[in-house]
Protein backbone atom coordinates (compact mmCIF):
# COMPACT_ATOMS: atom_id res chain seq x y z
CA UNK A 1 0.00 0.00 0.00
CA UNK A 2 2.80 2.48 1.09
CA UNK A 3 5.01 1.38 -2.37
CA UNK A 4 1.30 2.32 -4.16
CA UNK A 5 1.28 6.02 -2.58
CA UNK A 6 4.84 6.39 -3.63
CA UNK A 7 4.47 5.83 -7.22
CA UNK A 8 1.15 7.54 -7.68
CA UNK A 9 1.41 10.35 -5.53
CA UNK A 10 1.10 12.82 -8.34
CA UNK A 11 -2.11 10.77 -9.38
CA UNK A 12 -3.48 11.39 -6.10
CA UNK A 13 -2.83 14.49 -5.79
CA UNK A 14 -3.44 16.05 -9.29
CA UNK A 15 -7.24 16.73 -10.20
CA UNK A 16 -8.72 13.57 -10.94
CA UNK A 17 -7.47 12.30 -7.81
CA UNK A 18 -8.99 14.52 -5.56
CA UNK A 19 -12.36 14.07 -7.57
CA UNK A 20 -12.29 10.36 -7.30
CA UNK A 21 -11.85 10.41 -3.43
CA UNK A 22 -14.52 13.16 -3.10
CA UNK A 23 -16.97 10.96 -5.23
CA UNK A 24 -16.14 8.05 -2.57
CA UNK A 25 -16.60 10.24 0.58
CA UNK A 26 -20.02 11.66 -0.89
CA UNK A 27 -20.74 7.65 -1.55
CA UNK A 28 -19.99 6.71 2.13
CA UNK A 29 -21.36 9.78 3.32
CA UNK A 30 -25.28 9.06 1.37
CA UNK A 31 -24.76 5.39 2.69
CA UNK A 32 -24.43 6.45 6.26
CA UNK A 33 -27.52 8.88 5.90
CA UNK A 34 -29.57 6.43 4.57
CA UNK A 35 -29.01 3.67 7.81
CA UNK A 36 -30.02 6.29 9.89
CA UNK A 37 -33.54 7.48 8.20
CA UNK A 38 -36.23 4.94 8.17
CA UNK A 39 -39.93 5.13 7.46
CA UNK A 40 -42.79 2.78 8.34
CA UNK A 41 -44.84 1.26 5.83
CA UNK A 42 -47.96 -0.87 6.39
CA UNK A 43 -48.86 -3.92 4.21
CA UNK A 44 -52.20 -5.24 4.75
CA UNK A 45 -52.25 -7.45 1.49
CA UNK A 46 -51.54 -10.51 2.56
CA UNK A 47 -54.50 -12.11 4.88
CA UNK A 48 -55.58 -9.00 6.21
CA UNK A 49 -52.55 -9.88 8.50
CA UNK A 50 -50.61 -6.56 9.63
CA UNK A 51 -47.46 -6.29 8.17
CA UNK A 52 -44.85 -3.34 9.00
CA UNK A 53 -41.37 -2.52 7.02
CA UNK A 54 -38.89 -0.56 7.45
CA UNK A 55 -37.71 1.09 4.50
CA UNK A 56 -33.94 2.76 5.07
CA UNK A 57 -33.92 3.87 1.63
CA UNK A 58 -36.87 6.35 2.03
CA UNK A 59 -36.20 10.13 1.84
CA UNK A 60 -38.73 12.12 4.20
CA UNK A 61 -39.51 15.70 5.12
CA UNK A 62 -40.15 14.54 8.73
CA UNK A 63 -36.15 14.27 10.78
CA UNK A 64 -34.40 11.23 11.45
CA UNK A 65 -35.66 10.83 15.17
CA UNK A 66 -39.26 11.29 13.77
CA UNK A 67 -39.01 8.34 11.47
CA UNK A 68 -40.60 6.05 13.94
CA UNK A 69 -43.53 8.63 13.97
CA UNK A 70 -44.26 7.80 10.19
CA UNK A 71 -47.62 6.16 10.11
CA UNK A 72 -50.12 6.44 7.66
CA UNK A 73 -53.99 7.36 9.05
CA UNK A 74 -55.50 6.14 6.21
CA UNK A 75 -53.55 3.06 5.46
CA UNK A 76 -54.40 2.05 9.57
CA UNK A 77 -58.20 2.82 8.52
CA UNK A 78 -58.36 1.04 5.64
CA UNK A 79 -57.25 -2.27 7.31
CA UNK A 80 -59.88 -1.57 9.92
CA UNK A 81 -62.41 -1.32 7.58
CA UNK A 82 -61.67 -4.08 5.36
CA UNK A 83 -60.67 -6.62 7.98
CA UNK A 84 -63.32 -9.44 9.04
CA UNK A 85 -65.94 -8.14 11.86
CA UNK A 86 -63.66 -10.45 14.41
CA UNK A 87 -60.22 -9.22 13.49
CA UNK A 88 -61.08 -5.47 13.71
CA UNK A 89 -60.59 -5.42 17.42
CA UNK A 90 -57.47 -7.21 17.56
CA UNK A 91 -55.86 -4.85 14.53
CA UNK A 92 -57.18 -1.52 16.47
CA UNK A 93 -55.42 -3.12 19.65
CA UNK A 94 -52.17 -3.24 17.47
CA UNK A 95 -52.16 0.48 17.18
CA UNK A 96 -53.09 1.49 20.25
CA UNK A 97 -50.45 3.41 22.01
CA UNK A 98 -48.88 3.99 18.50
CA UNK A 99 -46.00 7.55 18.11
CA UNK A 100 -47.91 9.67 15.54
CA UNK A 101 -46.55 12.79 13.87
CA UNK A 102 -49.01 13.97 11.23
CA UNK A 103 -50.38 16.65 9.27
CA UNK A 104 -54.06 17.29 9.70
CA UNK A 105 -55.87 20.33 8.91
CA UNK A 106 -57.63 22.06 11.46
CA UNK A 107 -62.04 21.52 11.45
CA UNK A 108 -63.29 22.48 14.57
CA UNK A 109 -63.82 22.90 19.07
CA UNK A 110 -65.67 20.65 19.90
CA UNK A 111 -65.39 21.66 24.11
CA UNK A 112 -63.98 24.39 25.50
CA UNK A 113 -63.33 23.74 29.13
CA UNK A 114 -61.35 26.65 31.10
CA UNK A 115 -57.85 26.65 29.06
CA UNK A 116 -58.71 23.03 27.38
CA UNK A 117 -60.26 22.62 24.31
CA UNK A 118 -60.89 19.18 22.42
CA UNK A 119 -60.04 19.83 18.44
CA UNK A 120 -61.58 18.19 15.96
CA UNK A 121 -59.16 17.85 12.94
CA UNK A 122 -58.63 16.10 9.18
CA UNK A 123 -55.98 13.95 8.66
CA UNK A 124 -54.30 15.89 5.81
CA UNK A 125 -57.30 17.80 4.97
CA UNK A 126 -59.29 14.59 4.22
CA UNK A 127 -60.47 11.26 6.12
CA UNK A 128 -60.23 10.45 8.66
CA UNK A 129 -60.76 12.07 11.59
CA UNK A 130 -58.40 13.26 14.49
CA UNK A 131 -59.45 14.23 17.75
CA UNK A 132 -57.24 15.62 20.28
CA UNK A 133 -57.02 17.99 23.49
CA UNK A 134 -54.83 20.94 23.57
CA UNK A 135 -54.19 23.64 26.17
CA UNK A 136 -55.09 27.20 25.01
CA UNK A 137 -52.09 28.53 27.28
CA UNK A 138 -49.28 26.27 25.23
CA UNK A 139 -51.04 26.62 21.94
CA UNK A 140 -52.47 30.42 21.60
CA UNK A 141 -52.74 29.95 17.96
CA UNK A 142 -55.38 27.47 17.99
CA UNK A 143 -57.70 30.66 19.03
CA UNK A 144 -57.62 32.08 15.93
CA UNK A 145 -57.11 28.83 13.56
CA UNK A 146 -59.43 29.00 10.43
CA UNK A 147 -61.14 25.53 9.42
CA UNK A 148 -58.96 23.72 7.13
CA UNK A 149 -55.69 25.44 8.46
CA UNK A 150 -52.65 23.10 8.58
CA UNK A 151 -50.99 21.54 11.78
CA UNK A 152 -48.62 19.11 12.57
CA UNK A 153 -49.23 17.18 15.65
CA UNK A 154 -46.99 14.19 17.65
CA UNK A 155 -48.72 12.23 20.13
CA UNK A 156 -50.04 8.89 21.47
CA UNK A 157 -53.06 6.52 19.99
CA UNK A 158 -55.65 6.55 22.48
CA UNK A 159 -58.35 5.43 20.82
CA UNK A 160 -59.57 4.50 17.38
CA UNK A 161 -62.88 4.74 16.60
CA UNK A 162 -65.96 5.61 14.06
CA UNK A 163 -64.14 6.41 11.51
CA UNK A 164 -61.39 8.58 13.75
CA UNK A 165 -58.54 8.78 16.22
CA UNK A 166 -58.18 10.22 19.47
CA UNK A 167 -54.35 11.42 20.11
CA UNK A 168 -52.66 12.43 23.20
CA UNK A 169 -50.89 15.12 21.98
CA UNK A 170 -47.46 16.07 23.13
CA UNK A 171 -46.45 19.02 20.33
CA UNK A 172 -48.64 21.02 17.98
CA UNK A 173 -47.01 23.37 15.16
CA UNK A 174 -48.77 25.47 13.12
CA UNK A 175 -48.44 25.22 9.69
CA UNK A 176 -47.52 22.03 7.43
CA UNK A 177 -43.65 22.47 7.84
CA UNK A 178 -41.66 21.31 10.64
CA UNK A 179 -38.48 23.48 12.10
CA UNK A 180 -37.89 21.52 14.87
Amino acid sequence: MKELLLNNYEWIFSGIGVFVISIGMIFLKKQENNKNEQSVKIDSSHNNQINIFQNQNTRSSIHKEDAEYNIDAKDVMDQIDNAPPFQKKEIVKNFLGHNIYWEVSYSSVTSIQKNRIDVMARYKGTYPWVYFKANIKDYPFLKIAKKGEPLKIRGEITRIKDGGFEVKVSKIIKGNTINT
